[in-house]
């Protein structure tokens, strides 16, 4: 699976969100880190995800010929990915 990531450059290092994931987001010290944490959020989220969908599939799910259902790891590349400097928001108070 292939996820679009954007990267915000800040003072600490680099801030990524999958915008197809809502709400998955992490940092990362430099650019390098920031990417490899993105792929264990990433993976983490889908896995979050199946497990919920598989609960839900179980409670409303009548049919018999569900037997089991397992959750794989998967390899996710990171394509696309932008880089964009994050930049100061002025404050209005």
């Amino acid at each position: 699976m292939k996820f679009k990531v954007v990267l915000y450059q800040t003072d600490d290092g680099y801030t990524v969100f999958c915008p197809g994931l809502q709400g998955c987001i992490t940092e990362g010290n430099s650019l390098d880190d920031a990417l490899s944490n993105a792929q264990i959020a990433i993976r983490e989220y889908m896995e979050a995800s199946w497990i919920e969908m598989k609960e839900e599939i179980e409670r409303d799910s009548q049919d018999s010929h569900i037997i089991d259902i397992k959750i794989n790891e998967v390899d996710v590349e990171l394509e696309g990915v932008e880089e964009a400097v994050a930049e100061e928001v002025p404050s209005y108070t």
